[in-house]
């Protein structure tokens, strides 16, 4: 991957949003014998403090706007398996105003915008690669922010008590606790672009702590989006006790969104890790002795144990089996059907997934339809 360090606010702007245009791609020359290059754009909010022009794991007093320009993967390649290119040919940071005028302008007034939280041991770089490809699996077009905080570069630390693996686990969820605060901030940027009906909060492993909790402890804040709901919210993989998350979390944020999604795997190897660390279930994992993912009255539950993946035979069987980037099943269902407003039987319509119990569903391998097959389907309500 070649990294570009950000650049500051006057030196680019200019040049980076015209390169990046309202749609949120645009073609920039390469060289006269490979002709234009197709590219992208990510929107990012950092909580990580930089020292000499570098972040370091250590929180901020103030958050970091920006975004970043890539390449574009072309359709073909982002539908299939095996690994994406990601070099960040451009990037700016943008001040607060910059970048809600920026984002508005991106979603439009019809559309919305995905706020996604990444989890345990994941770089700042690797944390816009994961948005950029995520977003390129699902189809959509939609812009993505990344709210990226201080954890670990890598799953490994200096081990205390013989184990390194639990020391960095144990490190990260300590900052994932103290970025609430940042994250409410960021949240409240993101809501003041698009408005809480333009808001589709995407969180990954610990990501779904850390954002979970932080607005479930904001009385404010819940207030607000109690008559304003969000467009909904979705825990991919959420590294969150089993038990607390259903009997907790749920009953919290279900009067403050549409919808409440939970994408679970009977195959996370991660978090059975991180069960075995913390002594727990895990919310995103399918224990054994069930064939079912925790299920609440109002939560969508989706099995994706299953469904469609980009990660490949050799990932599969030696990986952690726990990334958002390669779960093209479910990001399509994220997406274009929990974003696009449609009633949770369109999985069905679109034989995605079959239901397997009264809120629960349980995603298929296989090709996806086109997002325009979502026509077929009925509303869940008015948008």
């Amino acid at each position: 991957m070649v990294y570009h360090p950000v650049m500051p606010r006057p030196q680019r702007l200019l040049s980076v949003l015209l390169a990046v245009g309202v749609a949120g791609c645009a073609a920039a020359p390469r060289n006269a014998a490979l002709g234009p290059m197709p590219l992208d754009s990510t929107f990012y909010i950092s909580t990580r403090l930089r020292e000499a022009g570098r972040t370091v794991r250590r929180l901020s007093d103030s958050l970091e706007y920006g975004l970043i320009v890539t390449p574009r993967p072309s359709a073909e390649a982002a539908a299939h398996g095996g690994e994406l290119p990601f070099d960040v040919v451009d990037s700016i940071t943008l001040s607060r105003e910059e970048f809600v005028t920026t984002l508005r302008d991106r979603a439009g007034p019809e559309g919305f915008a995905v706020l996604y939280t990444h989890g345990f041991g994941t770089s700042m770089a690797e944390a816009w690669e994961q948005a950029a490809h995520a977003r390129a699996r699902s189809q959509g077009t939609q812009p993505w922010v990344v709210f990226t905080w201080p954890a670990s570069d890598s799953w490994l630390a200096w081990p205390r008590n013989g184990n390194g693996l639990a020391t960095s686990y144990r490190a990260d969820s300590a900052l994932a606790t103290a970025s609430r605060g940042a994250f409410i901030r960021a949240f409240g940027t993101v809501r003041a672009a698009v408005g809480s009906s333009g808001l589709l909060l995407f969180t990954h492993s610990m990501g779904g702590q850390l954002a979970g909790e932080a607005i479930a402890a904001d009385d404010t804040l819940r207030l607000g989006l109690t008559t304003d709901q969000l467009r909904g919210i979705a825990f991919f993989a959420p590294d969150v006790e089993g038990i607390h998350f259903g009997d907790v979390l749920v009953p919290t944020l279900l009067p403050l969104t549409r919808r409440l999604v939970l994408y679970a795997s009977s195959k996370d190897r991660a978090l059975a890790t991180a069960g075995m660390i913390s002594k727990t279930t895990r919310a995103g994992r399918i224990p054994s002795w069930s064939r079912l993912p925790l299920s609440r009255p109002g939560l969508e539950s989706v099995d994706m144990t299953k469904g469609t993946s980009a990660s490949g035979p050799f990932r599969y069987l030696f990986g952690a089996r726990h990334g958002v980037r390669h779960a093209t099943a479910a990001l399509f269902d994220m997406i274009f059907i929990v974003g696009g407003g449609y009633s949770a039987e369109c999985r069905e319509v679109l034989s995605i997934a079959a239901r397997t119990a009264a809120d629960t569903w349980k995603l298929f391998a296989g090709a996806l339809p086109s997002p325009t097959a979502v026509s077929r389907c009925a509303f869940r309500q008015a948008q």
